[in-house]
């Protein structure tokens, strides 16, 4: 490669367009390389077609924000730092009728909601920069926190995890107010025991 790959951190993603630097940032990130063996480790052993080997699909992250839904600083600033950690503005998702008993009015803001996907290499190299960040950054420093049930995977082949602080994500200054959100990451496997494999090959932490 002509260009040192230093030159792009911190840069924004758009303002790249040379395949062989994003390339270079996909192949650098450790998740991918992971997802990518996994891969070719299940499809060869189980014979698969190649159009079958498994892969990351979709991720999923929503988080409810009715305990804030009238506080539109704090509002505001949780969605600015879930930008930060997802790389992309989630979507504000409105109440669809008013529930008295919460105070909530229709057309009020309780929920956010981001999609990251794989349609493109920019979309791929948000999705996996995500991943990164969680299972290297964010997981190992959950306290207390040894792995998620196996009951987490689907027999559809997704996984539904959640972080119950979102601190823990390096973007995030320490805050008293703590916040968490859901995730969930689809693939393409409809088989509930590879995906557990493929999960964790990509080093998902499990408790039996």
């Amino acid at each position: 490669m002509t260009k040192n790959l230093q030159e792009f951190v911190g840069k924004n993603l758009f303002d790249i367009y040379d395949k062989e630097i994003l390339n270079s940032i996909l192949n650098s990130m450790e998740v991918y390389q992971d997802a990518q063996n996994a891969s070719l480790e299940i499809g060869k052993k189980y014979n698969l077609n190649i159009m079958d080997y498994p892969k990351i699909t979709d991720v999923i992250i929503n988080a409810g924000i009715g305990r804030i839904k009238n506080d539109k600083q704090t509002r505001t600033k949780f969605m600015e730092d879930m930008a930060q950690i997802i790389g992309q503005k989630p979507v504000g998702i409105k109440a669809k009728k008013s529930v008295s008993n919460f105070g909530l009015h229709q057309g009020t803001i309780n929920a956010i909601k981001s999609r990251l996907g794989i349609g493109s290499l920019k979309s791929k190299i948000k999705t996996y920069s995500f991943l990164e960040k969680l299972i290297n950054v964010a997981l190992p420093n959950y306290d207390g926190f040894f792995g998620y049930k196996l009951s987490s995977v689907t027999y559809n082949g997704d996984l539904h995890i959640s972080i119950t602080d979102y601190s823990l994500f390096h973007e995030i200054e320490y805050s008293t107010l703590k916040f968490g959100f859901g995730i969930i990451i689809k693939t393409n496997i409809r088989d509930r025991e590879k995906a557990l494999e493929f999960f964790r090959l990509i080093k998902i932490p499990f408790v039996v």
